[in-house]
């Protein structure tokens, strides 16, 4: 028993996550990914409508893909959409100047290519801090009073018992990161 439900927690923020290298294997990596955010989740709720819940998942998230990342955060994202009625899903690009203690070859040579194009700064790509920034407003503000530089969009899977969430991808997460005061 974790105790987090006799707290009185407006939001839960959760940004656990892993890649299938470092679980080992895909049962292991849908383990921690799926299994133990959404674990963490019920833990934390406390059956108040108005606590919210905000997920950081991954551009590209879908619960039909046939790629097994995408796929578990999209399935993770239609549990929590489940549990919370107050969901808010960030799927950023590339994240940068996160501190892995490990070299991402890939990463680094599509950070650098994003970093010249026009179009790819804002639209695929953001820092670690502003991610961090944009996650801690949308927690702050919840799903009804997220400000429009989020470009945040309603999505609504139409299954039973899995309320809409919102989806905020990563030119809202570098707009919302930039009303960070």
């Amino acid at each position: 028993e974790s105790g987090l439900k006799d707290e009185k927690v407006d939001a839960i923020v959760i940004v656990l996550g892993t890649t299938k290298a470092q679980a080992g294997s895909a049962e292991a990596f849908e383990k921690i990914d799926r299994e133990y955010v959404l674990n963490a989740a019920k833990a934390a709720k406390t059956g108040d409508p108005k606590q919210r819940l905000v997920y950081l998942s991954s551009m590209g998230a879908s619960p039909t893909s046939p790629l097994l990342y995408s796929r578990s955060k999209g399935l993770t994202e239609l549990g929590l959409a489940g549990l919370f009625s107050d969901c808010t899903i960030f799927r950023p690009g590339l994240l940068k100047e996160a501190d892995r203690g490990q070299h991402r070859l890939g990463e680094a040579i599509y950070g650098k290519v994003l970093d010249i194009l026009p179009f790819g700064k804002d639209s695929y790509s953001i820092t670690v801090k502003e991610l961090a920034k944009a996650i801690a407003l949308a927690a702050a503000q919840g799903s009804a009073n997220l400000a429009p530089e989020a470009l945040a969009t309603k999505e609504d899977p139409k299954k039973e018992g899995v309320s809409p969430f919102w989806v905020i991808g990563n030119k809202g997460s570098v707009g919302l990161a930039r009303l960070w005061k």
